[in-house]
């Protein structure tokens, strides 16, 4: 999120820790695409597409279930598998659903 915009993701967790409700917009607009890298491009247009796809599929799940599955989840633990070492678990501490 800060490739958005500094402290963008700073802003966000302490929104996320300190208000019960809140609304939190991202934004391409302050972006020169023309003066950006290629990769840099490309970065963004998969954060962008990354988000429009979590967005649909939030819809679409509502659609069908009735239910909003959009959460945050964070601080994230990290830990390999007891069963398989090399298999590395991810899983959040705390979840937030968000709409």
């Amino acid at each position: 999120m800060d490739y958005l915009k500094p402290q963008l993701a700073e802003s966000f967790l302490e929104l996320l820790f300190t208000k019960s409700c809140f609304e939190f917009k991202i934004s391409f607009d302050e972006i020169d695409i023309i003066s950006i890298s290629n990769d840099e491009q490309k970065r963004l247009g998969l954060l962008s597409n990354r988000l429009n796809f979590l967005n649909i599929e939030n819809e679409d799940n509502y659609k069908v279930h009735g239910i909003k599955t959009f959460s945050f989840g964070f601080p994230l633990l990290v830990m390999p598998s007891k069963s398989d070492p090399k298999n590395i678990i991810k899983a959040p501490l705390f979840i937030w659903p968000l709409e």
